[in-house]
């Protein structure tokens, strides 16, 4: 038949026009939003206390204490500085571990040369 081809030749296709367009970034349901962000900074303002702000939110209060601590504590929190740079954070991306580790990237050379699978090197 025409259609019997191998399975990777759609690949090629793909990578010569350009590759697939990658989804719209968007945040995780898990994360807090600016409306909450901006309740946890009116609760500072008016001296709420973290369990209160959490139950207000429906959120543990470690999550709130967490928010606050990480972003300048009670005296500097700012909703949409926060907001701002959790964002910029969430686009940078991990820095593979080979980077920074030459013996690592050694080891792994060496045992994929001895022909040893990704899971036996892991392992």
């Amino acid at each position: 038949m025409p259609w019997e081809r191998h399975a990777g030749w759609i690949h090629g296709i793909i990578a010569a026009n350009g590759g697939i367009v990658p989804l719209p970034r968007r945040r995780s349901r898990l994360a807090l939003t600016l409306a909450e962000r901006e309740e946890i900074s009116r609760g500072i303002a008016g001296g709420i206390s973290i369990r209160c702000m959490a139950d207000q939110l429906g959120r543990p209060p470690s999550t709130v204490s967490r928010e606050i601590v990480r972003h300048g504590g009670r005296s500097r929190y700012r909703a949409v500085v926060a907001d701002d740079e959790v964002w910029a954070h969430a686009c940078c991306p991990k820095p593979c571990r080979f980077a920074f580790h030459p013996i690592l990237q050694r080891t792994v050379a060496d045992k994929l040369s001895l022909e040893w699978s990704p899971e036996q090197i892991a392992g």
